[in-house]
């Protein structure tokens, strides 16, 4: 390690280069850590990251860490054009958040363990709602779907089809139930 009054440089088991704030030998404060895999500049405490940017192979985040993974709130920049804004537990999406994919389509709502899961509304780029709950990014319980035409179906869903009663609404005003 070589040290300075203002900042450490940390070699640490050869993979590692750090600069920044050293305090009792671990990165505690302002610093940059760049691995084999990532880089990251932010905060640190007791050697761990707390909150900053780090920067992938898959992308950019920016957000808070926990024992040093992806926690609480965060957004991610994926490089083929994904975006991603919300909760994180253990770097996975978890809680609320808004997810935009890389052809326009958006979905703001529930996620569990990085998987659309609970309630929320999916917008397509073609024109299409859905706003209901969702199982694994499927349609799947009550919803109500809106068509870029108008009409609309309200009812049940059971992984991604229509099921059992609903209500089909067409823009001129005919209802159909059953």
């Amino acid at each position: 390690m070589v040290k300075s009054p203002l900042f450490g440089v940390n070699f640490k088991e050869g993979n590692m280069l750090f600069f920044g704030d050293i305090r009792n030998n671990e990165m505690d404060g302002k610093g940059v850590l760049v691995t084999l895999n990532w880089i990251f500049e932010g905060v640190f405490m007791s050697s761990k990251r707390l909150e900053g940017v780090e920067i992938t192979p898959k992308g950019i985040y920016k957000g808070k860490f926990v024992n040093d993974d992806r926690s609480k709130v965060g957004e991610f920049y994926w490089n083929n054009g994904e975006y991603y804004s919300g909760e994180w537990v253990k770097n996975k999406k978890h809680g609320t958040g808004v997810w935009k994919s890389k052809n326009g389509d958006v979905y703001m709502g529930q996620w569990v363990k990085g998987k659309v899961h609970g309630y929320g509304c999916h917008l397509t780029k073609k024109g299409q709602k859905y706003e209901g709950y969702f199982e694994n990014f499927l349609k799947h319980g009550q919803g109500k779907e809106y068509f870029p035409n108008g009409d609309y179906f309200e009812g049940t869903f059971h992984y991604g089809k229509p099921t059992g009663t609903g209500i089909y609404k067409w823009r001129s005003g005919i209802t159909y139930e059953g």
